[in-house]
């Protein structure tokens, strides 16, 4: 699931921003059997059949935003969906649809890091927590929030002890 305006998925994409400021919350789906209202659909060449063939049946089921190839004349000419659907959806069009899709997973995975760094942000909850008030931040190390494959030097843990691996 992605959260972000659509200037910037515009430009995760490697397409210039059109000044659109609306927000995108919505799943990222390459199946359109999965989309849900407020989708984003990426339209992957394939094998076996096109992904632009099923822009119709998205646009029915509720999703914005396509990821294509092709403009909007030519999927109308191959009779994929109609001039009402595509207008129910955001076309982007890109030259390669799987590098987009790449680009766009890369970009949701700087923005997660950005949100939480090694679990600063729960550090961040407890610090500014009403019960912590006047009291100087807990204590922690950093090396907690790695699985114990990361620390082989470290002894295990008594077998009363549950492991919390992430």
């Amino acid at each position: 699931m992605i959260d972000m305006t659509m200037d910037a998925l515009r430009a995760a994409i490697g397409l210039e921003p059109g000044g659109d400021s609306t927000r995108v919350h919505a799943g990222v789906h390459t199946d359109s059997r999965l989309i849900e209202a407020g989708g984003v659909f990426v339209a992957l060449p394939g094998e076996n059949t096109d992904g632009h063939r099923f822009l119709g049946s998205v646009a029915r089921r509720g999703g914005r935003v396509a990821i294509v190839s092709m403009d909007s004349a030519e999927i109308q000419a191959q009779g994929w969906a109609t001039d009402q659907e595509l207008q129910a959806l955001t076309l982007l069009q890109v030259p390669d649809p799987q590098l987009a899709l790449g680009q766009l997973a890369k970009a949701h995975l700087r923005q997660l890091r950005e949100k939480s760094v090694a679990g600063q942000g729960h550090l961040k909850l407890v610090a500014e927590s009403p019960a912590r008030q006047g009291k100087p931040p807990p204590r922690t190390s950093l090396v907690n929030f790695f699985p114990r494959w990361d620390r082989p030097w470290l002894p295990k843990p008594p077998s009363t002890t549950k492991s919390v691996y992430l």
